[in-house]
């Protein structure tokens, strides 16, 4: 019994030491730079935006995105964000009951230099 707890234990501090060890092993990233679009503030039942990393100007790497619905309540859903392309990202929301007041959806890409 105390053999297979030393074991466990020795496991436990392996696994936790190399996850400290990929944590602290990074070796960064260079010209993080965060670029944005939004819609029109509108009550339009459907929206769609992009937004794209421009080599030289905005960096040449896409790190990741996201997006935001401004307005709308609990009636508007994000119904995609993921990478367009290789520099973009894109994302998607509709109105899951229709309403007349305006809303907008915000994209937001991260770029860094390569």
């Amino acid at each position: 019994m105390r053999q297979r707890r030393a074991i466990a234990v020795a496991v436990l501090v392996g696994i936790a030491a190399g996850v400290t060890v990929l944590g602290t092993a990074s070796a960064g990233i260079n010209g993080l730079v965060t670029v944005s679009e939004s819609s029109a503030r509108d009550a339009t039942d459907a929206k769609k935006v992009a937004v794209e990393c421009v080599p030289g100007v905005s960096g040449d790497l896409r790190t990741g995105g996201g997006a935001q619905i401004v307005g709308g309540g609990q009636d508007v859903a994000l119904i995609a964000s993921k990478p367009a392309g290789t520099l973009g990202w894109m994302a998607r929301a509709v109105e899951i009951s229709p309403r007349s007041e305006p809303w907008r959806l915000k994209v937001f890409g991260v770029c860094a230099d390569g």
